[in-house]
């Protein structure tokens, strides 16, 4: 796999990294030779917040959606630190802020811990245009989440330092899909697909997206 271009943690806006996922998405199904109607996208974190965002933007004809422990409001453990953060990159403009996000705050699972924290791909740091951009864009999706009509699951870990859980809720509450679902999972980190119980999230997965596809030529 290729590495992108640019600095590490970057991007010039979060729409860019949406329109990513949509380049991807649509490019992962033309190579697969499948139509866009059978895909069931599986993201997670800040991933699951673009996911989202790529559905209630662009409105894609995919089969459904499976996020867990979406980021749309991430801890900030330091007193306004997002007025003084935006303050900051108006002053300073780019900047970026070091993650004190630790493997052992992720998973129970050790071996991922340990892969987490050598991983040399992984990125520590995120651009604060992005970070602020994050946190802009997750209330405008959670405000509007009723524009997304797909079939939807939720996965919510139970005991996340990553990220605050009532924003979760909201958007699954606004949700118009007449499919959805909420699962909350006890004593789960953030990294709720990497968990070291990760089973139990993968069989409420696999018995959505079957339920999904149990009926092919029934539209979703």
């Amino acid at each position: 796999m290729e590495k992108s271009s640019g600095p590490r943690g970057y991007s010039p806006s979060l729409a860019r990294s949406v329109r990513d996922v949509d380049e991807f998405v649509r490019f992962a199904a033309s190579d697969s030779q499948v139509g866009l109607e059978e895909v069931v996208v599986i993201a997670q974190s800040v991933g699951a917040v673009l996911v989202a965002t790529w559905v209630h933007d662009y409105a894609p004809a995919i089969r459904g959606l499976v996020l867990a422990s979406p980021a749309f409001k991430v801890k900030l453990y330091v007193p306004l630190a997002r007025p003084a953060l935006t303050l900051w990159h108006r002053l300073r403009g780019l900047f970026f802020i070091n993650s004190y996000v630790k493997g052992r705050y992720l998973t129970h699972d050790r071996q991922r811990v340990a892969s987490f924290n050598n991983d040399p791909l992984i990125t520590r740091a995120i651009a604060v245009n992005i970070l602020l951009d994050l946190y802009k864009t997750s209330e405008r999706i959670i405000r509007d989440a009723a524009a997304i009509t797909l079939p939807t699951q939720l996965l919510i870990s139970g005991d996340d330092y990553v990220v605050h859980r009532q924003p979760q809720i909201d958007f699954y509450q606004r949700l118009r899909s007449p499919l959805k679902e909420l699962h909350l999972l006890p004593g789960f980190y953030h990294d709720t697909l990497g968990e070291e119980n990760r089973a139990q999230a993968f069989e409420k997965m696999q018995s959505f997206i079957s339920r999904l596809y149990a009926n092919k030529s029934q539209k979703i």
